[in-house]
């Protein structure tokens, strides 16, 4: 017969304060023959009706989970298991009403790290991780915001920052290996979509309406945005800013070594300021460069580079302007 199933060493702690709430951590499910060891859970939940629940299990080794919950309907789940071995996930919500899910799955899903942070109400998050070495990291400091955060390769980062603002929606597909994906955000009915297929692919956007050469602060002037980038192929970088609200930037980098701008965190390759612009930036060749700063209203920006070892640079300032770059 196969031999026992082994749960040793696992530690829970649970700390309710309210009415009605509802904690569970599993640390003694498993097949026959699997081992689950070492892992730490911990949950508090202060207010009521809040719901939370940690599974560790199916041959999982030296997981980490800390769930904390302070306002009321809170609902927070954190798997583990099925061989996972050395994550760590971190829930905070103090708000009401907030939904978050962290999954860390399967044979060599080793080593990840998810943080979800949401101080308002309403939000609702999502990490899901199946790699080795991946890192994602959400804020959300408003109400009605939802972010779900995709991660299938290894050594992935995905990171946003969101000092305040309501009714955003974030998405973050990583599939490949080494991206990294920085988005900071400050303002109200923003939809960001980001997927990073290929590898050692770099996104740094600031969407807060307030740094260097960006006019407005305290920020919060950037609203109604729609934000699309794509990075299908390998070593691509995209660095910029938006201030302005209802525009619409759609940047897609399907070759290998293109930038769109000179460093991470330089984001001087893309420069929006005012309403109802329109960027579109394609470079489906290799190792191109582009530069683009739109100020005023009504500019259309559209930039495409289908050869190798180009560089363009396009500005629209004032009303009504259109700059096309075909190269």
């Amino acid at each position: 017969s196969a031999p026992p199933v082994v749960i040793t060493n696992n530690t829970a702690t649970i700390d309710q304060t309210g009415n009605r709430n509802f904690g569970q951590v599993a640390q003694s499910f498993g097949f026959s023959g699997d081992e689950s060891t070492n892992n730490v859970a911990a949950i508090t939940q202060n207010g009521n009706d809040n719901g939370a629940f940690v599974g560790h299990g199916f041959g999982a080794d030296d997981n980490d989970v800390d769930l904390s919950q302070t306002g009321n309907r809170n609902r927070a789940d954190a798997f583990q298991d099925e061989g996972a071995t050395g994550n760590e996930a971190d829930v905070v919500q103090t708000g009401n009403d907030n939904t978050a899910l962290v999954e860390q799955r399967g044979v060599g899903t080793d080593d990840n790290a998810s943080d979800i942070l949401q101080e308002g109400n309403r939000n609702g998050a999502g990490t899901f991780q199946v790699g080795v070495g991946n890192d994602a990291q959400i804020q959300q400091r408003g109400n009605d915001n939802f972010s779900l955060f995709t991660q299938t390769g290894d050594d992935n980062r995905a990171i946003e920052r969101m000092t305040a603002g309501n009714d955003n929606e974030v998405f973050v597909d990583q599939s490949g290996n080494g991206n990294n994906a920085i988005y900071e955000i400050w303002g109200n009915g923003n939809d960001v979509d980001i997927d990073q297929v290929g590898n050692d692919n770099d996104i740094f956007f600031n969407a807060r309406g307030t740094g260097s050469g960006l006019p407005s602060p305290p920020g919060g002037g950037v609203n109604r945005n729609v934000v699309d980038f794509n990075q299908t192929g390998d070593g691509n970088l995209l660095s910029g800013a938006l201030d302005g609200s209802r525009n619409e930037i759609t940047t897609t980098q399907s070759g290998n070594d293109n930038f769109i701008g000179t460093s991470l965190f330089s984001f001087d390759g893309m420069f929006v300021v005012g309403n109802a612009n329109l960027i579109d930036v394609l470079q489906d060749a290799n190792s191109n460069s582009a530069f683009v700063d739109v100020d005023g209203n009504t500019n259309m920006v559209d930039v495409n580079q289908l050869t190798d070892g180009n560089t363009a640079n396009a500005m629209a300032m004032g009303n009504g302007n259109s700059s096309t770059i075909n190269q």
